[in-house]
C-alpha cells in the first residue's frame, strides 16, 4: 500500500510540476508529436519523385527525334526544359543545378535507323542524388525500350509479315510485372511512417530526459531527491498519457489526413502503444543519470538517424554487419519498424505482426528487468 502511495504521489508531483515549473517539459512532450510530423509530412506530400528536367541535344531534328523528344517529355518521370545547342551547354546547366538528364540525339540518328543500321543514343544523369536518379533513369530507358520496339515491328511489318509474328520476332520474350505491396513506388509511403514510429521513440526518451534534467536544475541546493530510478519511473508514468495522446495523433490525424497507408489504424495505434510502453523503461534508465535538461538534446543526437538506418528499414538487413544487427535487436525500433511496414503497406491484421510485438514484449521485460537489478544495486550501494 505504501508503495502504491508513493507512485500515487510520484505522479501527482509530476503533474503538478508540469503545469508549472515544468512547463516547458510540456513544449517537449506535445511539440515533438505534433509539429515533427507535420513539418515531415508536408516535406514528403508530392510522395513521388517526378517531372525530372530534361535536356535535349538534337543534332538530328528529324521527325524521328522530334517524336522521341515528345514521348519522353509526356512521361511522368521527365519533363523537358531545354535544347541546349551543344552536350557542352548542357553540361554546363547541370553543373549549375538546372537539369538532371540530357539526351544527345546525333545528327545520322533517323538516316542510320533507315538504313537498318544501329543508331546510338547518349545519355547524362546526374546521380548525385540516388532518388532522382532512380526516377530519371527508368523513365528514358521504358521510352527508349517502346520506340525500340515500335521501330522493330514495323520494320519486319514492312516486310510483309503480320503484325502478331512481326511482335514475336522482336519481343520473344513477354514480360508481365507484378509489384507486391507497393505497386506506385511512391517515396513518401514508404519512409514517412517509419518516421512517425521514430517520434514515438523520440518523445519518450526526450520528454523524460528533458523532464528529470530540468527538475534536478530547478530544485535548491542541498535538496535530496529520491532514488532516481524510482524519480524517473514516476515521470514516466505521469506522462504516459501524454504519450497515449501523442500516438492517437500520429495515427488518427497525421496518417489519414496525408493520405500515408496504413490498413488499419486500430492496429497501428496498438503497436505505437507497444512501442511506446517498451521505451518506458529505456527512458527512465537513461533519465535517471541526466543531470540537466542539455542531457536530451545530447540524447537527440546519437538516437535520431543512426537507429533508424540500423533497422533494416531503410537498407537491406542482409547487408547490415552481424554484430550490429545483434546489438539491434534490443532496441524496440528494429521490431518495430518491421512491423509498421507490414501494418502499412501489406496487412492490417495484427496476427501478421505477431513475431514482432513477440519481440517487443520481450524487450520491454528484459528491461524493465535490467531497471530493476540496477535499482536494487544502487540501493545497495547507498545503504553501504
Amino acid at each position: 500500500m505504501n508503495r502504491l502511495r508513493g507512485v500515487a504521489h510520484a505522479i501527482a508531483t509530476e503533474w503538478r510540476f508540469l503545469a508549472g515549473p515544468g512547463r516547458s517539459t510540456l513544449l517537449v512532450i506535445l511539440g515533438i508529436p505534433l509539429i515533427y510530423p507535420l513539418i515531415i509530412s508536408w516535406l514528403y506530400t508530392a510522395n513521388t519523385a517526378v517531372e525530372r528536367p530534361l535536356l535535349v541535344v538534337d543534332d538530328d531534328n528529324s521527325a524521328l527525334s522530334r517524336a522521341l523528344t515528345l514521348r519522353l517529355d509526356a512521361t511522368q518521370e521527365l519533363s523537358l526544359v531545354g535544347r541546349p545547342t551543344s552536350a557542352q551547354e548542357g553540361f554546363a546547366a547541370i553543373r549549375r543545378g538546372e537539369a538532371e538528364v540530357m539526351l544527345l540525339v546525333p545528327g545520322d540518328f533517323a538516316s542510320r535507323i533507315q538504313r537498318g543500321e544501329q543508331a546510338p543514343l547518349k545519355l547524362w544523369i546526374n546521380g548525385a542524388n540516388m532518388l532522382t536518379y532512380a526516377a530519371a533513369l527508368p523513365g528514358v530507358s521504358a521510352v527508349i525500350q517502346d520506340l525500340n520496339e515500335e521501330l522493330g515491328r514495323s520494320s519486319i511489318s514492312a516486310r510483309g509479315q503480320p503484325t502478331v509474328l512481326a511482335e514475336q520476332r522482336v519481343m520473344p520474350i513477354a514480360r508481365a510485372e507484378r509489384i507486391l505491396f507497393h505497386p506506385d513506388w511512391s517515396y513518401g509511403a514508404f519512409l514517412i511512417p517509419g518516421v512517425l514510429l521514430i517520434v514515438i521513440q523520440q518523445v519518450v526518451l526526450l520528454a523524460l530526459t528533458f523532464s528529470v534534467g530540468l527538475a534536478r536544475e530547478q530544485a535548491p541546493t542541498g535538496h535530496a531527491f529520491p532514488h532516481p530510478l524510482a524519480f524517473a519511473a514516476g515521470k514516466a508514468l505521469a506522462q504516459f498519457p501524454l504519450f497515449v495522446a501523442g500516438a492517437a495523433f500520429l495515427v488518427f490525424v497525421v496518417f489519414p489526413f496525408f493520405g500515408w497507408p496504413v490498413r488499419d489504424r486500430g492496429a497501428m495505434f496498438v503497436l505505437f502503444l507497444v512501442v511506446a510502453v517498451t521505451m518506458l523503461p529505456i527512458g527512465v534508465l537513461v533519465a535517471a543519470w541526466a543531470r540537466d535538461r542539455w542531457t536530451a538534446f545530447l540524447l537527440l543526437m546519437f538516437v535520431s538517424a543512426s537507429p533508424f538506418m540500423a533497422t533494416g528499414f531503410a537498407w537491406p538487413e542482409a547487408q547490415i554487419p552481424a554484430w550490429l544487427r545483434l546489438g539491434m535487436d534490443a532496441i524496440p525500433l528494429k521490431p518495430g519498424m518491421a512491423a509498421v511496414r507490414t501494418l502499412s503497406l501489406k496487412s492490417g491484421d495484427l496476427a501478421d505482426v505477431a513475431p514482432q510485438l513477440g519481440h517487443l514484449a520481450a524487450q520491454c521485460l528484459a528491461w524493465s528487468a535490467l531497471a530493476l537489478v540496477v535499482a536494487w544495486g544502487v540501493q545497495r550501494l547507498r545503504r553501504a
